[in-house]
């Protein structure tokens, strides 16, 4: 895989991943986070507004750190680039 086309996911796509993987709905985390379901189902999709504050709340209902949650995006990219590495012996 060429390393220009690797990309970190957006955040609010870890987001949406880790929410998924903790077993809460969308419902069950717009109540967590002080938001609407909608809010949530637009957020997921890269449409709502966000700041520090919101991405806070997110951790805290996903039991993460902000530095964890903006580290999975890395986390992410390392995995591909290791992938790619393994596959290729090298990321290209």
């Amino acid at each position: 895989m060429p390393a220009q086309n690797i990309s970190s996911k957006p955040i609010y796509q870890m987001i949406r991943e880790a929410r998924i993987a903790v077993g809460l709905s969308q419902y069950e985390f717009a109540k967590a986070i002080n938001q609407t379901p909608q809010y949530v189902r637009q957020f997921e999709k890269g449409k709502a507004p966000y700041d520090r504050g919101l991405l806070e709340a997110c951790g805290n209902a996903l039991d993460l750190s902000l530095d964890e949650l903006t580290d999975l995006s890395l986390d992410y990219r390392l995995i591909v680039l290791t992938a790619g590495e393994s596959e290729f012996g090298h990321a290209s």
